[in-house]
C-alpha cells in the first residue's frame, strides 16, 4: 500500500511541475515570484569562466546538457550558440543569450571588440 501512495505522489509531483503543464499564474503572481527569486527569471543563459574554461550558467546552476530554444537555436554546455541555419558563435566570458536566441554581449566584450577595430 505504501508503494502505491509513493508512486501516486511521484506522478502527481511530476505532473504539476512538468514544463508543458505548468499551472496558470496571474501577472501579479509572476511579479511576486520574480521578487522572491531576486527579480530574475531563468530565461537567459550566461557564459562564465571556470578553471580556465567557458561554462554556461542558467541562474545559479551550471548547464549540464545542451539546451534547444524555442526558435531552434542550441546552447551548448561549452559556450557555443548554434543557430537553426547552422552558424556557430562562441560565447565570451560575461556574454548572455536570451530565450529568443539573441546574444547580449557583456560590457567587457563590447569594449574589447571596439579596441580591436
Amino acid at each position: 500500500m505504501k508503494h502505491i501512495l509513493v508512486i501516486a505522489g511521484c506522478i502527481f509531483i511530476l505532473k504539476v511541475f512538468s514544463p508543458g503543464t505548468s499551472p496558470m499564474l496571474s501577472s501579479a503572481s509572476v511579479g511576486k515570484l520574480k521578487e522572491r527569486t531576486g527579480g530574475e527569471w531563468k530565461d537567459k543563459y550566461c557564459a562564465s569562466l571556470k578553471e580556465g574554461n567557458i561554462i554556461v550558467m542558467n541562474g545559479k546552476a551550471e548547464l549540464v546538457v545542451n539546451v534547444t530554444l524555442e526558435n531552434g537555436s542550441k546552447i551548448t554546455t561549452d559556450g557555443y550558440v548554434i543557430k537553426k541555419d547552422g552558424t556557430k558563435t562562441a560565447l565570451k566570458n560575461g556574454d548572455c543569450v536570451d530565450k529568443a536566441g539573441t546574444i547580449i554581449q557583456s560590457k567587457k566584450s563590447k569594449e574589447s571588440n571596439s579596441e580591436k577595430k
